[in-house]
C-alpha cells in the first residue's frame, strides 16, 4: 500500500499548498474515500496500488473532460465540443 500512500501524500502537498485547512481535510477525505473505493481488504499491497492508480485516474480524466468541454461550449464551438460531449459520456457509462 506505500505507493497508494505515496499518491495520497502528493495530493496533500498539493492541497497544503493551494487550500486552507478545514478545506483540505475534507478533500483529502473525499479524495480517500473515492481513490479506494474499488478495494477490498482482502487485495493484496500491489492489486491496491493498482486500483487506487486507476480509479484516480478515471476521476482526474472525467473530471478534465467536462473542463474541456465547458471551456469548448464558453469558447464558442459547439461542434468541437459534441466529440468531446459523447467521449465524456461513454467514460461515466
Amino acid at each position: 500500500m506505500t505507493g497508494a500512500v505515496e499518491a495520497l501524500r502528493v495530493v496533500e502537498v498539493v492541497a497544503r499548498a493551494l487550500l486552507g485547512p478545514a478545506v483540505r481535510l475534507r478533500a483529502r477525505l473525499l479524495v480517500e474515500r473515492v481513490a479506494f473505493l474499488g478495494v477490498a481488504p482482502s487485495d493484496s499491497d500491489e492489486v491496491r496500488v493498482q486500483k487506487v492508480t486507476l480509479t484516480l485516474t478515471a476521476v482526474v480524466v472525467t473530471l478534465l473532460s467536462v473542463v474541456w468541454v465547458g471551456t469548448y461550449l464558453a469558447l464558442g464551438p459547439p461542434e468541437s465540443a459534441g466529440f468531446h460531449r459523447v467521449v465524456l459520456t461513454v467514460e461515466a457509462t
